[in-house]
């Protein structure tokens, strides 16, 4: 190539060995490798790009440092993805075999560390960090984990040199944002160590919310070991690093938190350098930052907003000394609060109108929950507590898109959801029962619209009904009644603005009608008599409100899923107060609001949904029926109301989900009843309670409860069995159906084995002892009952069984002398039937084995005789026979008869005649042959 270029290679060859001893030329490789592989061996044959793999297997190990990368050349790059991402390639083994020579160069302990990040950061920029993706191997992921702390921290910077300056100026958004998502992944990577996540933090920081001021700032781009931004950075790449910030901030402070939560648990003292709390270091950088002159704020804040973040750093600075001299119960619940904070104040620079009414109030209620309040606020009954006051910032903020400020409020109201009062939880509970009327009224509208819908109409209005539940008395001002009250008025402000005001004069109302349709005749003409100018500007105009229409519908349905989203933040909010007092009296009194919203959630789309309807119904089953038993969860009288209530609901309620949640919430108010009230009341009630129900399931149709419930009633409620037995038995003959008789006769084996199961003896067993004769005739009625179906009777026959057998264990006597076995013996006897299936055989033979009765005739034998059954088969063969003779023979003589009519008559008129006359005589002949057949077969 001449001299010239000889010396100048020859310098740079004696300049690199005189740096790196051993190693390849550097320069000369790259040459060579632009020359002859990437333009020469890639584009060519098969062979060639083999040499060319062989050329890189060869070459890499002795790359010095960070010209390592020079070897993975775009066309050489092109060229092992194509061959990696199919395994039928002519050359997908050798490119494999690049694959496995690049993995072994970086994890080679002797290999530097700029070549490892010059080899990682090549592989990273290939298809946008997609290149695992592509070949479908792990490539890029085991050298990340082969890198130690000093290739990481070199990884670390040449990512954001990336950043800072992207190579190519079409193509620096994209760069830009490949270089953000790699630096969240490597912060997020468990061996990057804290100061390098906090290096990151920093550096996003940075560049999402400042720029230097005046001319500080460099117009390319900043450095990357100052932490100058750049002035030239475009919005949306300062967007993606607001968001990555805020998403690894979130992990962080999860992070942090587990650590803590794992220490205490074990009694052990985290790391310093790793437990560090990287959310207040990037605060404190944040708050840095903004006092400097070298920076200013992206977005400008206002005077107010400006002001409340002083205030607030301020606060933090004195939470942060509470910190260092509290004790450990008092850090668990002021950290929280400082890391609530910390977040609305990154937050707070996304959006500054958004966050400053919050940011300003929350230092100061922390102060009031934490001090003690002062005698003129003692005395001041009209201030609100600041546990609600708390509650409600809380829940304003739950309802924000972020992740990150929902966990903060999550963890901040599982420290102090212990001071929650009963206004905090009504707060809640609105928010679910948000819309619910609205819902109600339009349905009721539709009905009133489409006329009378009959019993149908009725029955969904006494469900309806059932649901308008009040709050408890004892505990403040019910949340129905306040949604209720507040949507009738909207409702009838709106019913009166849409109403015409009364004409008092109905002359005046005419005359007004008159011109009315005049002037809509006049409108017609002028449509008619509308040029092209005027149709067109009349289709801009329709064009226009269509897409309004269609704006306001796609907005209708972004708040409303926004509103769904915010009731399942809010039954986390209460999962988490029930979980962690569940003795607590607030927790009975949320039955039946929550019933009420479970019952707008699981009523049909587009009202319902069906998720919400699974988490609430999770919050009754699983948070409210599996809470403690206290004496002062709630006072008796409250606790039969509301037991009254929801055992209406559990009967009457048409959603079957509605129905189990009421039902599990009975069998939880009588466990609190129980212990609040005192035994004999607590007999009258329970006793009072499960007979109305019982009598709702073996009347109503439409009754949702099972005999599940009350099996389960008398296991928690012993008292009701006695009444429940009473009651339930006389069901076995008069219930309306074959199956609630059924259902009866299992009921009451069901209870009578609890009775047997108990090792003290009750009430419940005198009751049995004296009143045998109800199980006797309930035993005599499964016997005498016709079933319909084989089923019904295999059932009723096992539980009568059941009943039988279980008496003497319960009596202490013999079955003979408690019970009549006559009556039993005659009525089993009659209900032997040669068709009975094979079920209701083996029943019947194990009552016939309790009673002594006479044994039951074999499966399928008949009681008559052997030789008169015989008989009568031979006489149903003959008159078989004899009737297929006759037809025979009637068919020969209609044929005959047919014929003769026509021969004699040739004129259609004496046709009648010619027929009547052979009639006759064909009648006399079939009389002859009939009683000669029945000579012979005599």
């Amino acid at each position: 190539e001449g001299k010239g270029a000889d010396e100048d290679a020859d310098a740079d060859v004696d300049a690199d060995e005189d740096e790196t001893p051993g190693l390849v030329a550097s320069a000369h490789v790259e040459a060579v490798w632009e020359a002859v592989v990437e333009q020469a061996l890639v584009p060519s044959s098969h062979e060639r790009k083999y040499l060319a793999f062989e050329l890189f297997h060869r070459l890499l190990p002795c790359m010095d440092g960070s010209r390592a990368g020079s070897l993975l050349s775009k066309g050489f790059m092109k060229c092992l993805v194509n061959n990696l991402s199919q395994k039928d390639n002519y050359l997908h083994r050798r490119a494999a075999q690049c694959a496995h020579t690049i993995v072994q160069f970086v994890k080679k302990p002797t290999t530097a560390p700029q070549a490892r990040v010059a080899v990682t950061s090549a592989l990273q920029r290939f298809g946008g960090g997609r290149f695992d993706q592509l070949t479908g191997t792990s490539t890029v992921a085991q050298l990340l984990q082969a890198q130690d702390a000093s290739s990481a921290g070199l990884h670390m910077e040449d990512l954001m040199r990336s950043f800072l300056h992207p190579e190519e100026a079409d193509t620096a958004a994209q760069k830009r944002a490949w270089a953000v998502e790699q630096l969240s992944i490597f912060c997020r990577n468990s061996a990057t160590d804290s100061a390098q996540r906090a290096r990151v933090l920093k550096f996003m920081l940075t560049h999402a919310f400042f720029q230097a001021s005046g001319g500080g700032g460099s117009q390319k781009g900043g450095n990357v070991d100052d932490g100058q931004p750049s002035l030239d950075l475009a919005s949306d790449a300062r967007e993606r690093c607001q968001t990555r910030l805020l998403t690894l901030l979130a992990h962080e402070a999860n992070r942090h938190a587990a650590q803590l939560h794992q220490g205490g648990k074990n009694g052990t003292k985290p790391d310093a350098e790793e437990s560090q709390d990287l959310l207040e270091v990037v605060c404190a950088h944040c708050h840095t930052m903004e006092k400097s002159k070298k920076f200013t704020l992206v977005v400008p804040l206002e005077a107010e907003q400006a002001e409340a973040r002083k205030e607030a750093f301020s606060a933090l600075a004195k939470m942060s000394q509470r910190l260092k001299a509290s004790s450990a119960a008092e850090a668990g619940r002021t950290r929280p609060f400082c890391h609530l904070i910390q977040m609305l104040l990154l937050h707070h620079l996304t959006e500054p109108h958004a966050y400053a009414q919050v940011l300003a109030e929350l230092p100061l209620v922390f102060d009031k929950l934490v001090e003690a309040p002062s005698k003129d606020e003692a005395s001041d009954e009209d201030a609100p507590h600041p546990m609600d006051v708390l509650t409600d910032v809380l829940l304003t903020l739950a309802a924000q898109p972020s992740a990150g400020l929902r966990e903060a409020v999550e963890r901040l109201f599982r420290a102090w959801c212990d001071s929650l009062t009963w206004t905090g939880v009504q707060d809640m509970l609105r928010v679910l029962l948000r819309g619910n009327t609205r819902q109600k009224a339009r349905r009721k509208g539709e009905r009133r619209g489409k006329g009378s819908g009959g019993e149908e109409d009725s029955e969904e209005d006494d469900d309806e009904d059932v649901l308008e539940m009040e709050g408890e008395e004892s505990e403040g001002e019910s949340v129905e009644e306040e949604v209720g009250q507040s949507s009738d008025e909207e409702e009838s402000d709106e019913d009166e603005a849409a109403k015409p005001p009364p004409s008092k004069k109905p002359k005046a109302a005419a005359k007004k009608a008159k011109e009315a349709t005049s002037d809509e005749d006049s409108e017609e003409d002028e449509a008619d008599a509308m040029d092209d100018d005027a149709m067109f500007e009349m289709d801009a105009l329709l064009g226009r409100a269509f897409k309004s229409a269609r704006l306001d519908r796609t907005a209708a349905k972004a708040t409303s899923e926004a509103l769904v989203h915010f009731k399942f933040r809010t039954c986390t909010l209460l999962d988490i107060f029930m979980r962690k007092n569940p003795a607590s009296r607030h927790v009975p009194a949320m039955l039946l609001p929550l019933l009420r919203a479970l019952s707008a959630a699981a009523a049909p789309p587009p009202d319902g949904n069906v998720q919400l309807a699974a988490r609430i119904s999770g919050l009754i089953s699983n948070g409210i029926c599996k809470g403690k038993e206290s004496a002062n969860a709630m006072d008796a009288e409250s606790l039969k109301t509301t037991l009254a209530k929801t055992a209406s609901i559990a009967s009457k309620s048409r959603s079957k989900p509605v129905a189990t949640a009421a039902a599990s919430g009975c069998h939880y108010l009588l466990r609190l009843l129980k212990v609040a009230a005192p035994e004999k009341e607590y007999r009258v009630v329970a006793a009072d309670t499960l007979r109305d129900m019982a009598a709702s399931f073996f009347t109503s149709k439409d009754t949702r409860l099972s005999r599940v419930f009350f099996e389960e009633a008398g296991k928690r409620c012993a008292v009701a069995r006695a009444t429940l037995l009473a009651l339930t038995l006389p069901k076995a003959a008069e219930a309306r159906t074959d199956y609630l008789r059924v259902e009866a006769a299992s009921l009451g084996a069901a209870l009578l084995r609890q009775i047997a199961s108990q090792k003290v003896e009750g009430e419940d067993t005198k009751w049995v002892a004296k009143e045998a004769t109800k199980l006797s005739g309930a035993v005599l009625a499964v016997l005498s009952t016709h079933y319909k179906k084989p089923l019904h009777h295999a059932d009723a026959l096992k539980a009568a069984c059941a009943i039988l057998e279980l008496v003497p264990k319960v009596v202490g006597k013999p079955l003979r002398e408690t019970v009549p076995l006559d009556g039993l013996i005659g009525a089993l006897e009659r209900s032997y039937n040669k068709d009975s299936v094979p079920k209701v055989i083996s029943q019947q033979q194990r009552m016939q084995a309790l009673l002594g009765a006479k044994k039951r005739p074999a499966s399928g034998s008949n009681t008559e005789p052997k030789a008169k059954k015989q008989k009568v088969d031979a006489i149903d063969k003959k008159d078989s026979k004899k009737d297929g003779s006759k037809k025979k023979k009637d068919k020969g003589d209609k044929k005959k008869n047919g014929t003769k009519g026509k021969g004699k008559t040739g004129v259609e008129g004496d046709a009648t005649i010619a027929e009547s006359e052979p009639a006759v005589k064909s009648k006399g002949t079939k009389e002859k042959k009939r009683s000669k057949s029945d000579a012979s077969d005599n």
